[in-house]
This record gives structure tokens, sequence and C-alpha cells, in this order.
């Protein structure tokens, strides 16, 4: 369910306008600090670099009993080989980056928004520096995981990806070819703290594809531009990311790009100032990944680094982030994003005079559910590795939480759902399977707790699962995985599933073969019939299940012959006001195994092509709110081949309800939105268009909506069977009393925002209220619902420059709002528009 609240704020103060806009949605001012200062670079010889590391191979002695006699007992070695990708020479003394294993996705993303994508510069933030030696040649300790090694020699610069239990990977570096680009602000000096996006040409528009943040001298420097795509013509791009800029954007070839600087001035620009907090405006202090970019509403024309539309994004440690040289009067969307939390959207104007610095709080919407738990051994002994968690729903479909997640020493582990949240009621199960290279997969049942809440930074639903004991099933079968001609598949991915009397899947294991490839698997005791399959490693590429008796221990599987792609062309007929953000495509393979979601090309005028996998046969389903809408089964997807299927009409299953808005006197209502109720759930809304229309799209004929506009009272509509005017009454008058700025506040405006907090469903998408208190203390305004508000926020508005300076709000004030002729009351904390009030009248 999308659930979004709009606030609207039109207000003239004195001789200025000002906009304001906040969107509210249901559903790190330092990056992270990736130094290469704890990264000194190694000279040690790599015989060293591998005695040190074979001590970690200890850890697995506790599956020593169930692991393979032929697994080996020490670290494979990995050997790394770096050539120059035109002539294939060896490049003796070239600088070899070794992705550090305890790289986490999130700290992985933070370096590339800080140092770019280039082998160059993410190298060194993420690797351990080993030099290779006069063949070109570098020895490790084969990786545990998947990895990246990156390598530069004498201004050439390479990468490659390896997988876990890799042996060997050769690494090719081409020209590191660059271009500099040189930032000035509007007074020429240097303009550090700067993002510059590098844009190159794709499906007829310019595409930003990397963006750095400028350096004290006001540069950034784009390398390994031949990894590129750009246009037939060769060109890319530069471009401020958010600024209007002179000239508007720089252009080079990609095979010539020029050796000295190209320089762009930057027009007036301000500060924007992120900060997440709790429900009350309080500031957290925790890791979030915060962005800032341009409101998609805003008009075009615009200048051309503006219009790409370039996303800037910055990691913070304790909840704050400061993004500069961001253009004036341009209405941003600011959002928060924190694993376990959940933030409002903020759809917010940026600064408006030259230096100015604007602060935006993004506030929590709710904490997460969480699954937590505690891992044990059959022996009681906390059980320390990587595992895969899955949960089983009521209808018998399996879905996998975290493919491997890594247990500390106490066995204890933590999982947020946010994709799950609503379907936490369907769950009742939660599996656990280890990931031991070679051993005999241990596996762990428990079933779905009940929900309890608890109070963290916000109330969270919590399904605590206690302690899941693992062990290993009795011996079902052992042996190998191949590759085509006939040579070893080290560490692909196996598993056995287990059929019933009526051939149904009973239930499944997964388990890893070892560096040899040779693996081994269990099955529960009480089943007969067993089939396995398997994958090569990072690869999502399953061999098809092939029948295996108890006790073997010759079982060879065999992985199929690489594979292209397979295309799905098809064409959608779309009901009135259904869009393709409502509509996810989903294919579920004939087999049994696992649905795969579908990417696909949207289009919204009907015609669709979805890239997949190969299937030899599968049905493909079509979704809208999470509810299937169409299936058509019996599509073969083979390997390198696209196929085309029939029209899916969707006007069978999706009806759409054409409303107009209008108010008491018949006039169109623009601005205002219908969205679907049931019971007290909210289901899906719309936006009317400037003429009050407001097209719905729902899966029931009869239906509950709720209509608001701008200036109007909500009202909820029951029944609905088809579409048709709704009316809506004139909003409530309020006058409403706020404090006095005293003469000290002469020359400014106070300016307050607040939000529904009451309990009736058609309150709560109505425009919240925005109020100005000038020079006198009271302020009218139409309001569409009288109750209970909560103050969101407060500001002092210059009214000639038209500076903003926001209060610092403890805690969030509540306000009942009345019918005129009564007065309602505002108050606001006294030391905090003091403080406001000093700020305002110093600058």
């Amino acid at each position: 369910m999308r659930h979004v609240k709009r606030l609207v704020l039109v207000v003239i103060a004195g001789a200025i306008a000002w906009v304001l806009y906040l969107v509210l949605s249901s559903s790190r001012d330092e990056r992270a600090k990736l130094e290469t200062a704890g990264e000194p670079t190694n000279s040690r010889p790599t015989e060293e670099i591998l005695a040190d590391t074979d001590a970690g191979a200890a850890a697995s002695a506790r599956n020593a009993a169930s692991t393979l006699a032929t697994t080996p007992t020490r670290a494979t070695e990995l050997v790394i080989q770096v050539v120059d990708g035109r002539t294939q020479a060896p490049l003796g003394g070239a600088h070899v980056f070794v992705e550090r294993e305890d790289v986490d996705e999130e700290a992985f993303e933070a370096a590339t928004v800080r140092f770019g994508d280039a082998a160059s510069r993410l190298g060194p933030a993420l690797g351990r520096e080993i030099v290779a030696d006069s063949a070109g040649r570098v020895r490790v300790v084969s990786p545990s995981r998947a990895l990246t090694i990156w390598a530069t020699a004498n201004g050439l610069a390479g990468e490659v990806r390896v997988g876990a239990g890799a042996t060997d990977a050769l690494v090719e570096l081409v020209l590191d070819r660059g271009v500099t680009i040189e930032v000035l602000d509007s007074r020429g000096a240097p303009a550090a703290n700067v993002e510059i996006a590098l844009l190159e040409f794709e499906l007829g528009s310019w595409t930003d594809v990397e963006t750095l943040t400028t350096d004290e001298r006001g540069r950034v420097e784009f390398q390994e531009l031949g990894y590129h795509s750009p246009d037939e013509q060769g060109r890319l791009r530069a471009a401020s990311a958010l600024a209007a800029c002179i000239p508007e954007f720089l252009e080079f070839d990609v095979d010539e790009p020029p050796t000295s600087p190209l320089r762009l001035q930057l027009e007036a620009t301000g500060s924007v100032e992120l900060q997440v907090t709790d429900a009350r405006g309080e500031p957290l202090a925790v890791p979030t990944k915060l962005s800032l970019e341009l409101d998609e509403r805003m008009p075009d024309p615009l200048p051309f680094g503006l219009a790409s539309r370039a996303t800037l994004v910055a990691w913070s440690d304790d909840g704050r982030a400061r993004f500069e040289g961001v253009g004036l009067g341009l209405e941003l969307a600011a959002r928060a994003r924190t694993d376990g939390l959940e933030f409002t959207d903020r759809l917010v104007p940026g600064p408006t005079t030259a230096g100015e610095l604007v602060t935006i709080q993004i506030p929590i919407v709710r904490a997460e559910p969480r699954v937590r738990g505690r891992l044990m051994t059959a022996d009681g002994a906390p059980l320390s590795a990587r595992v895969r968690l899955s949960v089983l729903q009521i209808e018998g479909r399996e879905w996998t939480l975290a493919d491997s997640l890594a247990i500390d020493a106490s066995g204890e582990f933590q999982i947020y759902l946010p994709w799950y949240s609503a379907q936490a009621p369907q769950l009742r199960e939660l599996r656990v399977d280890t990931r031991e290279p070679g051993a005999t997969p241990l596996r762990g049942r428990a079933s779905w707790p009940a929900r309890h809440t608890v109070q963290d930074i916000a109330p969270r639903d919590e399904y605590d699962v206690g302690d899941v004991v693992c062990e290993a099933d009795p011996f079902l079968c052992s042996g190998r995985v191949a590759f085509p001609d006939g040579s070893p598949a080290p560490l692909a991915e196996v598993a056995a599933v287990w059929l019933d009397a009526a051939g149904q899947i009973a239930g499944r294991a997964y388990g890893l073969a070892n560096e040899a490839a040779q693996f081994a698997l269990g099955a529960p005791s009480e089943f007969d019939r067993f089939e396995v399959a398997a994958s090569a490693a990072n690869d999502s590429h399953w061999t098809r299940r092939q029948p295996v008796a108890r006790g073997a221990t010759d079982v060879v599987i065999t992985l199929p012959n690489p594979r292209d792609s397979s295309a799905l062309l098809g064409e959608l007929i779309w009901p009135e006001g259904l869009t393709t953000d409502d509509i996810d495509f989903a294919l579920d393979p004939a087999d049994g195994s696992s649905r795969v979601w579908a990417n696909w090309d949207e289009n919204a005028s009907g015609p669709f092509e979805i890239t997949t996998v190969p299937l030899a046969l599968a049905t493909l389903v079509v979704l809208f709110q999470d509810e299937e809408i169409a299936r058509l089964e019996g599509i073969e997807l083979l390997a390198g081949e696209t196929t085309e299927i029939a029209s899916i009409d969707l006007r069978e299953r999706v009806h759409s309800f054409r409303f107009e808005l209008v108010d008491e006197d018949g006039r169109p209502l623009g601005a205002g939105n219908v969205c679907e109720i049931r019971g007290e759930e909210y289901v899906h809304h719309v936006d009317a268009n400037a003429l009050g229309i407001a097209v719905l799209p729902s899966l029931s004929t009869n239906i509950d909506v709720v209509a608001s506009a701008p200036g109007c009272s909500s009202r909820i509509f029951k029944g609905v069977t088809s579409g048709g005017k709704l009316a809506l009454p004139l909003g409530r008058r309020i006058v409403v009393r706020g404090p006095s700025l005293g003469a000290a506040g002469a020359d400014l405006a106070l300016a307050v925002e607040l939000t529904y907090c009451g309990d009736d469903l058609a309150g709560v998408f109505s425009d919240d209220v925005a109020l100005v208190f000038t020079q006198i203390d009271r302020a009218e305004a139409t309001v569409s619902h009288l109750g209970q508000y909560c103050l969101r926020g407060a500001l002092l508005v210059h009214r000639t420059s038209g500076a903003r300076f926001a209060l610092e709000l403890d805690d969030s004030p509540w306000v009942t709002l009345v019918e005129a002729p009564e007065e309602s009351l505002v108050t606001l904390p006294a030391d905090a528009l003091a403080r406001a009030l000093a700020d305002a009248t110093r600058r």
C-alpha cells in the first residue's frame, strides 16, 4: 500500500511568495570513513601472507565430523596474474588491491559514492595492497566469498571479480584514461564539496553514470572513461549535479579527453543539511544513507545539469549530512534509509538566497519488524557460521530472507523484515541451513513465533524464535559437481528435495560443494523419494532436478553450458488509470523452483519486454497490489531466443473508477486526491488533475473511497460502484492565535506546519495546515478537518530576503483546531522561539 500525505503551502508575506511541499510516505555530514591510511602497502612475500591467514581455517574444525574426507585441510591459494590488456605481457611491480573480506555492501556503496568506480581510486579505498612480483603475479589465500581485485601500473588500470574459493584470476589493465573538472564558485574561488556528474547518451537521453565530489581544490577526476558506453559519436558530458553553472555542461571525446582541466563556474548556490529525527523531532544519531535530488514535478525546461536529475548521496554515522553547491529556487526530494528503520520522504523548497543553509528534518515513520533468535548445535554449543535463512508461508511457498548471513560466536542473529512485514501473519516456519563448503548441511526449523511489540527508537514488532537447534539429517548422498567438460565446479551450490506420496515437494535442503567440487547431503528419514540439483558459484541458474537414491556416493551433477538470457515480448491492454508503477511481473518455473521476479521495459502504451533467465517451461504472472490479475501458462523461454506471447487484457480483473472532484457549487477541484479504503486500511490512492479528474483502478467493483482537496473538507463515500462526481463541502474556517514576535520580529513572519493526528479516516488524506503570523499574532485559514493536530515544524521567514530560520523543537506540541469564531491556540516553546529570533536578527 502506498500511503501519501501532501502538504501544499502557498504564503504571501510582505513582498515575498514561497512554497512548501511536504510528502509523508508509509512504506551517513560525512561519508563513511574509508581512508586508505589504515591499509599500508604490503611488501612482505606472499608466502607470509598465506601463513598468517591459514589460522582462519581452524574455524571450520567443528564440522570436521561431517566434512568429506577429501576436503582440503588448508586454505587454497589464489594466484593473481596481472597483464597488459593490449599485449598480454606480464606487468611486474603492478600494485594489486584485493578487496578486504570485512567490507560489507554498505561500505562498498559508500566508497563508490566517494571515490567513483575507477580501479585506480576504488582499489586503494577498499583493498589491501600487494606488489606483484617480476612475473606480474600475486599469491594470496583463496577468498571465502566473492570479491573484487583491482590493479594499477604505469597509467593502466583494471579489475576482475572472483568467486568464493577461486584459485586463479587474470587482471587485464587498460589505459586509465581520464578527465579533470575544475569547479569555481560564483566569486571565482575553488568550490569544494560540490557534486559533479558524468553523463553518457543512452536510450535517447543523457544519463548520469558517475557522480563525484570536488576536493579542496575544487577538482574531480573521472577515470577509466573507456569503460563507459557513450553514444555513437563517442562523447561524454560533465555537469553540476544540482546547480546551474556556466557553461551548462562540458562535452569531450571519450577516446581523446583533454589533458588540461576543464572548468565549470557555478551560479549562486546554497547548502542543504539533512537530519533524521524521531517522531518528536529529536535528532537520531544512527548510521544513515541520505539522498537529495530534484523533485520530479519541477517544470521543464531546466539547465542541463538539473534536467539530468542526478541524485546526491551521502553516508553518515550520525544521521546528519550537508550538501553544498545546491542551486537556488529548487523543489527538492530528501530521503533517508537505514537498516531496520523507515523514514518519511520529504519534498521541500531548497535555498532561495546565495549562501543560505536550509535544514531539513526527516522524521521516522516506523521501526521495521525484526526477527531474532539464537542458533545452537545439537550438543548445546552456539552455532557460528554462515547460514541461509528462509521462511515458509502458510500456502507452502518458501522465501529467502538472507542467503548468506554471518552468525557471530554467540550464535545470536537478528534480521529485519521490510518486504515481509505485511505477510508476517501468513508465515508459519523459519528455516536455517548452514553453508559450510563440502560439509553435510546442518538444518534448523522453528515455528513462526507470535508477534510482540518492543520499545526501540520507535515501537517495533518483534518475532523471537528463541534457541533454534541445527543438526544434520541422516545421510542422503554424496558426489561431485562438474562443468560440461568434466572439470570440477568448486563451491557450487547443491540442493536436495524430498517428495511425498503424490510426488509433490515436501521439503528441501541446501549445501555447498567444497573447493574440489565434492558435496554431501542429508535428508529426513521419513521420506524415500529424493531429487538433487546444483548451480555454479555466484550463478542463479540451476540444473534440472535428477532422482537420487539414499546412500548413493557417486552422484555426478553436470552443470549446463553458460546460458544467455532470454526475452519475452508481449502487450498489456491497460484499464484507464492503471500505470506501470502499479504492475509487477513474475515467472513461476514449472519444475516448482522459486519464483523469478522479472525485469521489464516499462511502456505505458502497452508493449513490454521482459529479460530473464532461460526457463524450460514457466507461467507468467501479472500482479497488481500484490494480487494476481493475469496468468499465462506454458511459456518456454530458451537461451538467446525471444518468445512472443498474446496480448494480456488487464481490464478483465482491474476496474477503473473515473471520478470528478467538485465543490458544493459544482466547480472542479484540482490538486485533490481519491483513495480506496478497506476497513481501517488504505489500499491505493491517485491524484486528480487540474480539472479535478481522478481515475482510480481497483480489484473490486464495490469500494469505499475518501476524497479530499485543498480548501475543502474530506469525505468518505461508501459502496461506490461506478464513477461520477464527488462533491466536497467547503472547509471549516479557523482563527488561530500564535505567539507574538514583538519589536525584534518586526521584519519577520512566523510560519508553522500542522499535521492532522486524529483517528478519522477521512482526515488523514486531507491537506495539512500551514499558518503564517506576520505583524499580528492571529492567522485565518480554511481547513478540511477540525480536531487534534501535531506541530510538524516552525520557521521564521525574513519578509524581504526570504531567509528562513528553523525553530529547534525538542517536542512536537499538540494543537486543537476549532471552528471560528472560537480561537485555536498555537503555543511554541519560549526558548526555541527566542533562539530563532536571536539568530534571525543577528544575521
